[in-house]
């Protein structure tokens, strides 16, 4: 089969493929994506131009087993497309970095961070190279990079990586953006972390804001945003503002409840301490901190 006949082959079953996971028909997308690696597999033996659609054709296969959770068997698959894929010159850099990015993902996920850190990095230095310059797919990787390292208490590296991302998403999508909303959620969490209260309020009211602005003042991004302001208020001392965003969070995640009960419990939870906190006669001088619904948020790789 000509390369040009292998491709029109692989996009259709692509199409059918992205069809059957939209709509959750997890047998389905299993079977077509095993029908185009097999078929890619028989023509890349026959001609090496085949290799990169068979690398195309495991990077599906492996977002199929991801959907269906199993992660050991999509790490597999990448880790048999880097066998396959080492030393060619009919790959390019940016497969390569896609791949790598990928496979990081599913390490992170498991929480293999030692090993998921050093493919984030290639990823990103391969994104950012002057041949490639996808500097938007770097820093989506900079800031699950980032993630890593605030939870491993790298706390100047974490904020490296989340400034650099903040920047390219600010240039590309403008200071209104849900990307930029994002990062300012992270880097408040990040800074709350490192002790820099006042700096993380800063960057929660900031996410808070935007979140509002680009999506309303009921969606769930908005109610996890207001339980992160309040705990930040509670962190400074400041009890009734505290009380006052935790009761608007509550409010807006009631709605979400049946989509994300963890949150809400979570949000409930906080107010009840709140609200029990400030009718107490002797308030503690050093409050215990309440728990953020809102985890550090990825962006992913697209």
């Amino acid at each position: 089969m000509a390369v040009t006949q292998q491709r029109n082959l692989f996009k259709v079953l692509s199409e059918r493929l992205r069809h059957y996971l939209q709509v959750g028909d997890l047998e389905r997308a299993s079977k077509i994506s095993r029908t185009a690696v097999e078929s890619a597999r028989r023509q890349a033996g026959k001609d090496d131009a085949h290799l990169p659609q068979l690398l195309e054709a495991l990077r599906e296969l492996a977002a199929v087993r991801i959907s269906a959770e199993d992660h050991d068997g999509a790490a597999l698959v990448y880790r048999e497309a880097f066998t396959l894929a080492r030393g060619s010159i009919l790959v390019s850099p940016r497969l390569i970095a896609l791949l790598k990015s990928e496979l990081a993902g599913v390490l992170d996920v498991q929480g293999r961070t030692e090993e998921a850190i050093p493919l984030y990095q290639d990823a990103v230095e391969i994104f950012e190279s002057p041949s490639v310059n996808e500097p938007l797919l770097a820093a989506q990787l900079r800031n699950n990079l980032g993630m890593i390292f605030k939870g491993r208490e790298s706390l100047e590296m974490a904020e490296e990586h989340y400034l650099v991302a903040l920047d390219v998403f600010d240039n590309a999508y403008g200071k209104e953006s849900l990307e930029v909303a994002s990062i300012y959620n992270n880097i408040g969490a990040l800074y709350h972390a490192a002790g820099h209260l006042d700096r993380a309020l800063e960057m929660q009211l900031t996410a808070l804001e935007l979140r509002e602005g680009l999506e309303g003042k009921d969606s769930h991004d908005v109610g996890q945003s207001l339980s992160n302001v309040a705990a930040a208020y509670h962190a400074l001392g400041k009890p009734r503002k505290a009380e006052k965003f935790a009761q608007k969070a509550v409010n807006v995640l009631a709605r979400h409840q049946e989509s994300d009960p963890e949150c809400y419990a979570i949000a409930e939870e906080n107010l009840a301490y709140l609200t029990e906190s400030s009718a107490s006669v002797a308030p503690a001088q050093d409050p215990k901190p309440i728990k953020a619904p809102l985890k550090p948020e990825p962006i992913a790789v697209s």
